[in-house]
């Protein structure tokens, strides 16, 4: 009775957590030795009961409390108490340094690595508590390969569990077990997740060459059947370089999904040597990639309906924001250009058109224009077109221009072409019609149309018009055009007139003006 109740004090201080403090301050000096025995194999008991046998191991193989002397009991039982207590309450937070240390400092591999092939942890947890058992555990003679055989395929089975495909290939492979390492390529291949690695199922297809060609065809297969499965690119090029068999249909599935996703720089890079999926991406971007497309067009001899509309697309990009994808007219064939010429925008048939000096084509463009109601761009295009400079049409475009001109841009006539003689003059005279004290600006436009004419009863009928304003104005302009020249006549006469007006010697002023305007 008296032992009973002795045994039960170690049962009752743990179930209160007491058991600690109890053995910390040496409560257990106050009873005889078989007492205090019979009190600590109390406290263990009630411990693994309660699930905590971690603190058991720390007290029998850590020191903790003189408890491996003062235990008494079966040593082999006690592990098994251990590893059942272990195993029903494995809490899933790992188990702790403190106690993977003492089993090592013991010696006691055997119980650690029962313990980690026994409770339900997660992948991570294993690794790291077998990782710390001693190698010599795992070449041991005689027990030595099966150790290490329990010890992968666990390990296999929890990083499959976790999907960890690559880990568990790794432990399958290690023990041969050619019936796991199938369901890895089974798992890995049927998982919905993009980031499943496309490299190592290759690399199980391969491990096994009387399943390779199965094995090889279902990833290809795969990538066919769904979309963003795997990447077009490895798939078609694990294709190639395997020689995996595919039917027409399969085939051409495989060659879509690559021609859907490929950018231009894969195309240029890897597609070197497959004409027909260089083609097929080339017929299926000619519009997003005009000018890679109309290049792949053009090695292949290739004359479809696509390159009118990489023509197209690429010439109707602006070609400074687009560099890597825009056309220039000057790298079309003329064939394609006149092709493209029939279905295209306004815009890239003013450039055809212009290109091939198409005239007839540019006055007709010149209408078009016209008929919307840009008359600078129908302008432009009637003379780049070699229209009649004289008729009713080109006039009451002209006359537009001029007095759009003088209203709203002061005076400027930029949009007048200087080969357009007639314009020029028009614009010159009616400049010199306006309002010469209100509007100097015109004044000095129509001077700089009369420089540029070369016209020199105009300049000088512009030259005194603009002197009657303002003397120093004029001359100021007559030393600095737009054509960067200087006016010699204009200056003589403007600082000629200035010398009679106030009784000076023109020769000197003359002199004086070259002086100092140097100066400024």
């Amino acid at each position: 009775m008296v032992e009973k109740r002795t045994s039960n004090l170690g049962n009752a201080l743990t179930a209160l957590g007491l058991e600690d403090v109890f053995l910390s301050n040496g409560e257990l000096s106050r009873f005889p030795l078989v007492e205090r025995g019979r009190i600590t194999n109390g406290i263990i008991a009630e411990k693994l009961r309660l699930g905590r046998w971690q603190s058991v191991i720390d007290m029998i193989y850590g020191g903790s409390g003189n408890a491996s002397a003062l235990f008494d009991g079966d040593r082999d039982a006690l592990k098994a108490g251990i590893l059942k207590s272990a195993t029903e309450h494995y809490s899933g937070k790992g188990i702790t340094q403190t106690t993977i240390d003492a089993l090592v400092k013991s010696g006691e591999s055997d119980l650690l690595f029962t313990i980690a092939t026994s409770a339900n942890s997660s992948y991570e947890e294993f690794t790291e508590i077998s990782g710390h058992i001693d190698s010599s555990y795992f070449t041991d003679a005689k027990h030595g390969a099966e150790r290490s055989q329990r010890l992968h395929d666990i390990a296999g089975k929890l990083a499959l569990r976790e999907k960890r495909f690559d880990s568990a290939y790794r432990h399958f492979s290690k023990i041969g077990d050619a019936d796991s390492i199938n369901g890895v390529f089974d798992a890995a291949l049927d998982i919905q997740d993009r980031h499943s690695s496309r490299t190592l199922l290759e690399e199980i297809a391969l491990s096994d060459s009387s399943q390779k060609d199965e094995r090889l065809r279902r990833i290809v297969l795969k990538s066919i059947s769904e979309k963003d499965r795997f990447n077009p690119l490895a798939i078609f090029e694990l294709a190639n370089k395997h020689g995996v068999k595919l039917s027409y249909e399969e085939k051409a599935k495989l060659q879509k999904r690559l021609a859907d996703s490929l950018s231009r720089y894969d195309v240029e890079k890897k597609l070197g040597d497959h004409p027909d999926e260089k083609l097929l991406w080339a017929k299926r971007h000619a519009k997003d990639e005009p000018r890679a497309a109309y290049k792949i067009f053009t090695q292949q001899g290739y004359d479809g309906t696509p390159v009118v509309a990489a023509v197209q697309s690429g010439l109707s990009m602006e070609r400074y924001k687009n560099e890597e994808r825009a056309l220039k007219a000057s790298s079309v064939s003329e064939t394609h250009l006149r092709r493209a010429y029939q279905t295209a925008s306004f815009d890239v048939k003013v450039q055809i058109a212009s290109h091939l000096k198409e005239t007839k084509g540019l006055q007709e463009l010149s209408k078009q224009a016209h008929e919307s109601g840009d008359l600078k761009t129908a302008y432009r295009l009637w003379v780049a077109g070699g229209g009649n400079l004289g008729n009713d049409y080109i006039t009451e475009i002209r006359t537009a221009l001029i007095k759009d001109g003088i209203e709203n841009r002061f005076g400027y006539m930029h949009d007048i072409d200087g080969s357009d003689t007639k314009g020029m003059v028009m614009a010159y005279d009616t400049l010199m019609e306006t309002d010469k004290g209100k509007r100097p600006d015109n004044l000095r436009e129509a001077y700089e149309i009369a420089i540029t004419l070369e016209d020199e009863d105009r300049t000088q009928k512009a030259r005194e018009a603009m002197i009657a304003i303002n003397p120093k104005w004029a001359i100021w302009n007559f030393a600095s055009p737009r054509g960067g020249i200087k006016d010699e006549t204009g200056l003589d006469y403007a600082l000629g007139f200035v010398a009679s007006k106030y009784g000076a010697d023109s020769v000197e002023l003359r002199s004086l003006f070259d002086k100092y305007q140097r100066a400024q």
